[in-house]
């Protein structure tokens, strides 16, 4: 009787990569970077009378350095 090699050997690749995987899962790893914290610098606006605080108005200002740096960190 002769035994088909790859159907021999396919479960025990396929046990090994999943072994693998498990290793690999488990390890610790760095954890992420957090991303930076942006300053909290409130502007206020009137609306007709109703007044609205928006804390990070001033990162709508894309050609500010400040707000470049944040970005790119």
């Amino acid at each position: 009787m002769r035994i088909r090699t790859s159907f021999f050997f396919a479960p025990v690749i396929a046990f090994a990569a999943l072994g693998a995987s498990i290793c690999y899962a488990q390890t610790p790893s760095a954890a992420p970077a957090k991303p930076p914290v942006a300053p909290v610098r409130p502007v206020t606006d009137d609306y007709y009378g109703t007044k609205i605080v928006d804390n990070y108005r001033y990162m709508e200002n894309l050609k500010d350095p400040e707000v470049q740096e944040w970005m790119k960190a």
